[in-house]
């Protein structure tokens, strides 16, 4: 009992470290911040683990702070978010089953303006497991969770913009027993892993930017 608890309060401590690194405004700048909001068509990808697996749609919300490191790229930026999110998938049987999975996520992805009207991203999101829908298996599930991120921004440069981004699951959620068909254990296996869609709403509530130089 005593490893699980501690693997989470360590989970905690790097959430929080992980807050600190991304949210730290520098005292002589304003800072671009945005409130996010959004939802997610989201399922699961598995090795024939699941049957008649069907996406769901999920909330989103939270807040993102973008830097611009570079004062000879002035179109590259860093983007840095700290959202609660829910992500899951449903089985389709005799009645419909969702499992949904509530997370706390940091995504950190660079971002290129090729204009006003469009800026791709790529980048990773860490996050952590706060809860799902189906309690009495939720410690079987990996409490944290890694994703690369690929997206588009629209209207970046203005103070109500627009977002679609795929998150592609990294990190197998499931860890179980196999067993071959005269029920000998096998060992064991590592499956589902998260494939998710967002379409969102960023409101900035600064306009100046963060720069690392003057």
């Amino acid at each position: 009992m005593t490893k699980p608890r501690t693997k989470r309060q360590q989970a905690w401590k790097l959430a929080f470290l992980l807050f600190l690194c991304f949210f730290q405004v520098p005292n002589e700048s304003n800072a671009q911040v945005g409130l996010l909001f959004g939802a997610n068509y989201c399922s699961i990808r598995h090795d024939n683990l699941l049957q008649n697996v069907e996406y769901i749609i999920r909330p989103y919300t939270g807040v993102s702070v973008n830097c611009f490191p570079m004062w000879f790229l002035p179109e590259l930026s860093i983007r840095n978010e700290f959202i609660i999110t829910q992500k899951g998938y449903r089985q389709a049987l005799e009645s419909d089953y969702d499992l949904v999975f509530t997370y706390a996520a940091f995504p950190v992805s660079l971002n290129y303006k090729l204009n006003d009207y469009i800026t791709p991203q790529i980048g990773l999101e860490w996050s952590m497991l706060l809860g799902s829908s189906e309690l009495r298996t939720f410690k079987k599930y990996r409490q944290t969770d890694l994703g690369l991120i690929l997206g588009l921004c629209f209207f970046e440069c203005k103070k109500l913009s627009f977002y679609t981004r795929l998150t592609y699951g990294l990190w197998p959620m499931l860890k179980y027993e196999s067993y071959d068909k005269y029920g000998n254990l096998t060992g064991q296996k590592e499956d589902l892993k998260h494939i998710t869609f967002s379409l969102g709403i960023k409101l900035r509530l600064h306009h100046e930017e963060i720069r690392f130089y003057k």
